[in-house]
Parts: structure tokens; sequence; C-alpha cells
């Protein structure tokens, strides 16, 4: 028999308040939930189909194909491509190996990727205002030479 603290570690598992601050949209949330329901707590993997993840969460396998490489350009998970040898010796393609990356990776790939982004914003920026007082100069630019 099971005590209560045993029940309650094999009937629930963890999702990182984190998850929610990466601008996720629901598809890769059910998806990368249903991937941290499977995975294995020691090794952080596990080996579920498309077809698996698409029946548990109502998508299509091509809409979760789609949602794990999100994911994966997160840097919320890392796949690999497995392989099984049959009963008659061929060799055959397996179900993707999923790890689940630490938290906090995916938090400072969106950060840095947030600063590049505002960085970008920026020097736009700067581009506009160095446009607007090179106009004011009487300065035509190549855009606009072409359009007189």
């Amino acid at each position: 028999m099971l005590n209560r603290k045993e029940m309650i570690h094999r009937n629930y598992y963890m999702i990182p308040n984190a998850i929610f601050t990466l601008d996720l949209c629901a598809g890769e949330i059910a998806v990368y939930n249903y991937l941290l329901f499977l995975e294995d707590r020691n090794t952080y993997t596990c080996y579920p189909s498309y077809r698996k993840i698409g029946s548990a969460v109502k998508m299509n396998c091509k809409t979760v194909a789609k949602y794990v490489r999100m994911l994966e350009g997160k840097h919320l998970i890392e796949t690999e491509p497995t392989s099984i040898i049959t009963q008659k010796g061929i060799k055959k393609n397996g179900n993707l190996k999923y790890t689940i990356l630490p938290i906090t990776e995916a938090t400072k790939f969106y950060v840095d990727s947030q600063g590049r982004k505002l960085d970008a914003f920026e020097e736009q920026k700067k581009a506009r205002i160095l446009k607007a007082v090179l106009e004011k100069q009487g300065v035509k630019f190549q855009d606009e030479a072409r359009e007189s």
C-alpha cells in the first residue's frame, strides 16, 4: 500500500512557473506539458510518437511536429532520432527521443532574444531619427530619389 506522499508523487508532475513567461502559444504549452507528464524523472527523457502526443492533446501529427520544432527553437526540449531492429533484423526509424531541458536555458534564451529585439528596435529608431535630420538638411535617399 502506498502512503499519501508516494501517491502524490506518483499522480502529479510539476510545471515550472517560468513556462508562462516565455510567450508560448496554447499548442506549445499543451505539447510541452504532455512531454513533462511522460518524462522519466531521472533521465528527463521520453519517447512518444507524434501520434501518441496528438491523441493526448487533440492535435494531428503535423501540428504536433510543428509545436515540437517550436519548443526546440525555444530551448525547452531537444530531440534525437532513434532506431529499432525488428524481429526480422530490419533496422527502422523509431520514435524521437525527447529530452526536457532545464527551464533556465529556455528563460536565458528568451531574455537574450528579447534583448536582441530591443537592440534592433533601438537601432531602427536611431536610423529613423538620423534620416529625419538629414531630410531636413535636404539629403535625398535612394528610395525617395527613384520616386521623384
